[in-house]
């Protein structure tokens, strides 16, 4: 009886950080809403199109760390509230996610719903499922159709279509012609000066013509340029090239650029493979254009990362040690499988065990899972 208490009990604090989530995005989305006067920003291009296609990189939830983890924490709970059966709160939490504007986290939710929808739900829950569908179409039709149009473009990058072209500056721009905002601009100009530092002349040009496919994504550089070392320096496949020293969030920390954390410009430490391989792909692509920060463009991802940096032995603890506790009890969860395949896509991006807010919270969840306390 107490364990029951004890269980609920854990519940309501998972529901209320759901919820917190989702009107930090909310008190976000309205002073957007305030400062553009619209309704609809996504679809205003008044101040220079300060938030039109990007409105979503104005919008942060709880955690504080970006539109993309508030995104997901909304998603978690999209799935979660729907496998508990409080489907006012799950439409409120996809709605966030629309409002985050993240088009990645949306297309992981396509796929997830798509999944549950033909193997692991009843039919209320597949009714819900047809409904979040439909909104997300609406909302990509009629609320923030340059999302989609974007989505389409990038995708059609990574099929090798639709090549990047530098965009010509506007001399004399209207209120309703994009213009870079000011903060972007420099620290573009920032990234490119450490840039040109960094590189001895000739270095960027010989470091670029080694491999194909920059006009496709950063992410498909990337993982040429793991293959292409491991395949130079078979001996390190096993145990890595060590912490910091390839691809992880701390390695972009220690560069002291002021990503993914500050850092004592004293204790700057950048090890010649990570400056030679991820941490120029995202000098190449963020010193340029604003089109050009996007997600695909980033090298980093949790299999990178663990592949690099900790080699086969890393990757097999990873599976063996933790991926594995979960999958052994698959059959025994409830929201707790589409949240496991979620985070498990999400892992091809981002360095998320670096970060408190998202794998912190899956695992709160996934030991919460009603039917996997029954077993």
């Amino acid at each position: 009886m107490q364990q029951q208490k004890d269980r609920e009990r854990l519940h309501r604090t998972a529901s209320i950080f759901f919820l917190l989530n989702a009107i930090s995005i909310l008190i976000f989305f309205a002073g957007i809403c305030i400062d553009a006067g619209t309704i609809n920003p996504y679809t205003y291009e008044g101040q220079h199109r300060k938030y039109f296609i990007s409105t979503g990189d104005f919008i942060s939830g709880v955690s504080f760390d970006g539109s993309v983890t508030a995104a997901l924490i909304s998603a978690f709970g999209i799935l979660y509230f729907l496998y508990r059966g409080r489907r006012g709160y799950s439409l409120l939490c996809l709605v966030t996610v629309l409002l985050a504007g993240s088009n990645f986290i949306d297309i992981l939710l396509i796929g997830i719903f798509l999944f549950v929808f033909c193997f692991h739900t009843d039919r209320v829950q597949k009714s819900m499922i047809l409904v979040y569908l439909l909104i997300i179409t609406v909302f990509w039709a009629k609320v923030s159709p340059q999302n989609k149009d974007y989505t389409e473009q990038l995708l059609g990058r990574i099929e090798g279509k639709n090549a990047y072209e530098v965009p010509l500056p506007l001399p004399h721009p209207k209120p309703t012609d994009f213009v870079e905002k000011k903060g972007v601009m420099e620290r573009e100009a920032k990234l490119a000066t450490f840039m040109d530092t960094l590189y001895p002349p000739g270095a960027k040009d010989t470091l670029k013509a080694k491999y194909k496919g920059w006009d496709h994504s950063g992410r498909w550089v990337a993982w040429q340029e793991l293959v292409n070392y491991y395949r130079l320096h078979p001996g390190q496949i096993l145990l890595g090239t060590g912490m910091g020293n390839f691809s992880s969030r701390l390695a972009f920390k220690t560069a002291a650029l002021n990503i993914d954390g500050g850092y004592p410009q004293k204790e700057r430490y950048i090890h010649p493979l990570f400056r030679d391989n991820y941490l120029y792909i995202y000098l190449y692509y963020h010193q340029r254009d604003e089109g050009q920060h996007s997600v695909i463009n980033k090298p980093d991802g949790v299999y990178g990362q663990l592949l690099s940096e900790y080699g086969l032995a890393g990757i097999a603890c990873f599976f063996l040690l933790y991926a594995a506790f979960f999958i052994r009890r698959i059959r025994s969860l409830s929201y707790g499988l589409p949240l496991l395949l979620l985070l498990g896509a999400s892992f091809f991006t981002e360095y998320w065990f670096e970060q408190l807010s998202v794998v912190v919270l899956f695992e709160f969840l996934m030991l919460l899972d009603k039917k996997s306390y029954a077993h």
